[in-house]
């Protein structure tokens, strides 16, 4: 199988698309764990239930600074988190 070579803009695509998919994995976590539906999760993170199921489906979304971190703390992806993301990219 012959080698495939990224661009910068695909690896940081990539990288994104993983970052969103372990968002949505901490959040379905976090809901089955607490054994709450989505519309309880939508309110406990003051977000729309419409917001919450993108989050879930991998699609990007645009939230506060405040929503934004709920989310991520939520998720298990606390700034830390952010952090290494950002290094590894």
């Amino acid at each position: 199988m012959p080698r495939v070579y990224l661009t910068a803009s695909q690896k940081e695509e990539a990288a994104n698309r993983q970052y969103l998919e372990r968002l949505a994995k901490g959040l379905l976590i976090y809901k089955a764990v607490n054994r709450m539906t989505a519309k309880q999760l939508a309110e406990e993170l003051k977000i729309n239930i419409r917001t919450l199921n993108k989050l879930v489906n991998v699609e990007s979304v645009a939230l506060s600074t405040d929503k934004l971190r709920k989310v991520l703390e939520v998720a298990g992806m606390g700034v830390a988190s952010f952090d290494q993301h950002r290094a590894q990219m």
